[in-house]
């Protein structure tokens, strides 16, 4: 919503002036500058609360565990809604064929 806050009355632009004066060669120089414009007030409301740390951690692990959830939905959406050809396509790119090593599971104390 805006509204003019200065009436009808005053004109609409603003002027502002400013002299800058320095040294330029020995000789004393001042730079004139005339800014017109219009003036904008902004206002907002609403609640300020002090930052909490552990507020933001939550906020932070709700965050990462919903990118999870979102993941695994989004992958159950492919798997089973689209028609066959392109889950295949869709299996082929997802799924990496790799050598399984289950089995040496229960000898990875010894790698280490």
């Amino acid at each position: 919503m805006l509204e003019r806050l200065d009436g009808e009355s005053q004109e609409l632009p603003f002027l502002m002036n400013r002299v800058y004066h320095y040294w330029n060669n020995g000789v004393d120089t001042r730079d004139y500058y005339r800014s017109i414009g219009v003036k904008v007030m902004i206002m907002s409301r609403g609640k300020g609360r002090e930052f909490s740390i552990q507020v933001a951690m939550l906020q932070i692990a709700s965050l990462l565990a919903l990118l999870k959830v979102v993941r695994d939905i989004t992958d159950t959406i492919m798997l089973n809604c689209y028609p066959k050809a392109r889950r295949e396509l869709y299996y082929i790119f997802k799924v990496e064929e790799s050598v399984d090593f289950s089995d040496k599971a229960d000898r990875i104390d010894i790698l280490r």
